[in-house]
């Protein structure tokens, strides 16, 4: 538990489990310059989809990727890409 690391790491994250974290804790990694690919706990690879995620967001040029559902016209968080820049930080924090 985050009570048990040392202080000084600075990779604890106190808090209780809530919907916010699914935006909370990818912010706090994009602030540490880490680009965040998240991933609902009931999303299941086939393959390792990190080659094909980096070169759609390089390809389309963009910070942000968002998974759509294919049974409706509308865009589905349960896969999220986040490159780490300030803009991306900033858009997730407003």
């Amino acid at each position: 538990s985050c009570s048990s690391l040392p202080k000084s790491t600075g990779r604890c994250i106190e808090g209780t489990p809530s919907i916010l974290n699914k935006f909370t804790l990818p912010l706090a990694y994009l602030r540490l310059g880490v680009d965040v690919f998240w991933l609902d706990f009931d999303v299941f690879l086939f393959r390792d989809p990190t080659v094909s995620v980096l070169a759609a967001a390089e390809a389309k040029q963009t910070d942000l990727l968002v998974g759509g559902s294919f049974a409706d016209d509308c865009i589905c968080s349960g896969l999220v890409f986040y490159r780490s820049t300030d803009k991306t930080s900033h858009w997730l924090s407003a």
